[in-house]
This record gives structure tokens, C-alpha cells and sequence, in this order.
């Protein structure tokens, strides 16, 4: 059984204020998974990289410095390239968790539309998951209806500086139970927890 976590994070400049979270949260995400390949890449205007793309037996905690907060946000040509990414692994059970504080503002390899196509391939066709996490950011399913096409609220986070690691813990758990289990539903979030990672 091949599992794999894919992690998009969004290293535009005005993810500053909330960096530590960010990487400590990815960092305690990875941990307790276990049994499954992770693959995280960092975007921004500058560029999209390839961070890490290991078994979790191997991986290397994230530092803060490693990747640092830079220009702009193009989400959809990020998104494209790590969905790629993920149609080509055939994962038996894989997911995606885009962790990001705004809009889109500067693709121009992909437009909306073929994400949302993308998505809806993976999502319906591979019966793979995806769950939006918004650093600070209140509008994270507008972002997850309007460039992807993705109307599932329990998938769409908003959390706070505070509540980013204790919403990256709960989605390990979440992405375990996926992992063992097979079904998305597992991967859900209740409004009880949608709540409390907003304080």
C-alpha cells in the first residue's frame, strides 16, 4: 500500500508573522504520520522548490531558515505542478494540504479553470483528498471555491498563529486514520474543531 502526503506551502512575504507556526506545524504534521512518502514544496514568485520528497523514516525536520518568506503568490501554478506531481505518483491513498495566508496574485501557467479540472480529477477520479489550511488568512474557502472548485467546508481551516499546530496535529491524525482506513470521510473536520483553531 503506497500512502503519500503532499504539502504545498505558500512562502510569500506577508507569511512572516506566522513562520515558526508554519514550520513547526509541518514539522509535527510529518511526525506522526507513519508508513507513508511526504512531499513538501515551498512557492512564491521566486519560485517553486521541492523541499522535501522522502519516507518519513527520513525525514529531516524542517528548519526555519531553510525556506524563508519571499515575494508573491502564485497558488495556481504551485497547485498545478504539485498536482502533477501527485496524478503521476499512483499513490493508492494520497493527499494534498495547501497551507497559505491570501489569493492568488501572479500565476501564469495555469488557470483556474484547469485546476479546478485537476481537481476534480483527483478528487473524484483517484478518490484522493485535499484540506485547505488558511494561515491567518478568513477567505481560505473562497480561495478553495474559486481557483479549485472545491466546495467541502469541512476541509477548509482557518486557523491562527495559536491554532495552526494544534490544527496540523489533529490533521495527522486525520491523514493516519485516511491512510489506514481508505475513506476521505475520516479526513473531515467537525465545527467544534473549525472553531476552536480560529482562537
Amino acid at each position: 500500500m503506497k500512502n503519500k502526503a503532499y504539502i504545498l506551502l505558500d512562502r510569500s512575504g506577508s507569511m512572516q508573522n506566522m513562520w515558526r507556526e508554519a514550520i513547526d506545524g509541518i514539522n509535527n504534521y510529518v511526525k506522526g504520520l507513519e508508513n507513508a512518502e511526504v512531499m513538501l514544496a515551498a512557492f512564491d514568485t521566486g519560485g517553486y522548490d521541492v523541499v522535501r520528497n522522502c519516507s518519513t523514516n527520513h525525514w529531516e525536520p524542517l528548519s526555519y531558515s531553510e525556506v524563508q518568506p519571499r515575494g508573491g503568490t502564485p497558488l495556481l501554478d504551485a497547485a498545478g505542478r504539485i498536482m502533477w506531481s501527485m496524478h503521476d505518483s499512483k499513490a493508492d491513498r494520497a493527499i494534498l494540504v495547501v497551507v497559505t495566508d491570501g489569493y492568488e496574485n501572479s500565476s501564469s501557467k495555469f488557470s483556474a479553470k484547469e485546476i479546478k479540472d485537476m481537481t476534480k480529477e483527483l478528487t473524484t477520479t483517484l478518490n484522493y483528498d485535499i484540506v485547505f489550511l488558511g494561515a491567518n488568512f478568513d477567505k481560505i474557502g473562497d480561495v478553495a471555491k474559486s481557483n479549485f472548485g472545491w466546495n467541502d467546508s469541512s476541509r477548509m481551516v482557518h486557523t491562527s498563529a495559536k491554532g495552526f499546530g494544534d490544527a496540523m496535529s489533529s490533521l495527522s491524525a486525520k491523514t493516519s486514520d485516511y491512510f489506514t482506513v481508505g475513506s476521505k470521510a475520516t479526513a473531515l473536520y467537525n465545527d467544534d474543531e473549525l472553531k476552536k483553531f480560529k482562537s
